[in-house]
């Protein structure tokens, strides 16, 4: 039997990673006796070092995780009910909208000072918690995505954008902006492992809720199934107030062939600038140049992705 008291009496008397340590233990403890009204599964916990057997300091380490072979709900180290502090990581399954015992779990760690990660990997146990500890190492998975914005538009679609690399693949995830609990994937709602993603650099969530505002974070995936740390977490923005179509360059409240026109004259001949440099900007990553008229021609001759606004108000 775990005498709780004599726990904490040592933790008085201790210091340092031991007393982060019994500490810890002692929580686990009193949340295993506490009365619970369903039956559910209880936390994951454990230690992790990195592969020199030291522990990542606080900021340093983020991880994620998933349940059922399936990334359609996503937790992350900052969500209600996990988190990471000196040296000991933790989950609760029961924050989980499936926790049910035998299903198989996933979660990826990640030091951002040393670019050491681990994969720990098992089954939900038919038991109020679970020790894992994790040893990180030195391996080449692609690293943490960066620049993501969502802007949301006039009828409430959010078109996120975040930096490429033409290499990876994308993952989208969503929540409530009200909510601190888990992500959900957006760009396919099931959460296929089979589906890698999206290519490029944007994603237009057309399912978003005119009114609400939203949380994402995107992760990146390599062709070898690897997965990046988790970006970091975007909230959305609305768009620009001058941006009335999006690629409409000349203004003229259409988009098509006279709009790359005007857009070579003005990036080669020193042409006139545009009324709303946001409407110019038709790829939406707040620049107006060659990429923009490639964009278009795409969109204009090969039904390609549709324009979408910049948001530098200009």
């Amino acid at each position: 039997m775990i005498n709780c008291s004599r726990i904490a009496q040592t933790n008085c008397q201790e210091g340092g990673v031991k007393m982060a340590k019994l500490s810890l233990l002692c929580a686990f403890v009193a949340l295993a006796v506490l009365p619970k009204q369903v039956s559910a599964q209880g936390s994951i916990f454990g230690m992790v070092q990195n592969s020199d057997l030291t522990l990542p300091a606080n900021g340093e380490l983020t991880f994620f995780g998933f349940l059922g072979d399936t990334d359609n709900e996503l937790r992350i180290e900052s969500v209600v009910g996990a988190g990471y502090d000196n040296g000991n990581w933790f989950d609760d399954f029961q924050n989980y909208l499936d926790e049910s015992p035998g299903k198989p779990y996933r979660y990826y760690f990640y030091n951002m000072a040393n670019s050491e990660v681990s994969l720990l990997v098992g089954t939900v146990p038919n038991n109020s918690f679970q020790q894992e500890n994790v040893q990180l190492q030195l391996l080449s998975w692609p690293m943490k995505p960066t620049g993501l914005r969502a802007i949301t538009g006039s009828t409430g679609e959010v078109t996120v954008n975040w930096d490429s690399n033409i290499s990876l693949t994308y993952h989208i995830y969503r929540r409530e902006s009200t909510s601190g609990g888990s992500f959900f994937r957006v760009d396919n709602t099931a959460g296929l492992l089979t589906d890698t993603g999206i290519s490029g650099s944007q994603f237009v969530d057309t399912s978003a809720v005119i009114g609400l505002q939203y949380h994402y974070v995107i992760i990146s995936q390599d062709g070898s199934g690897d997965f990046s740390p988790h970006s970091d977490i975007a909230l959305t923005e609305s768009a620009s107030v001058c941006c009335v179509m999006a690629g409409d360059a000349n203004h003229d409240t259409k988009v098509n062939i006279a709009d790359v026109t005007f857009l070579i004259a003005r990036i080669f001949n020193f042409g006139v600038a545009p009324q709303c440099q946001d409407e110019a900007d038709a790829n939406g990553d707040n620049k107006v140049n060659i990429a923009d008229v490639t964009f278009l021609i795409t969109r204009i001759f090969n039904f390609g992705v549709a324009p979408v606004c910049g948001t530098t108000g200009s």
